[in-house]
């Protein structure tokens, strides 16, 4: 279920994501991340 909170699963993907395109692996979905989707 979709409940909109970012939980550690969430987080790690999004931090996975960032630094496979070469972003800051803060594991926040910042607007640089959102762009590069």
């Amino acid at each position: 279920d979709i409940d909109g909170i970012l939980g550690a699963k969430t987080r790690l993907a999004i931090q996975d994501v960032q630094q496979r395109i070469g972003l800051p692996a803060d594991a926040w979905p910042t607007p640089a991340l959102l762009n590069q989707l």
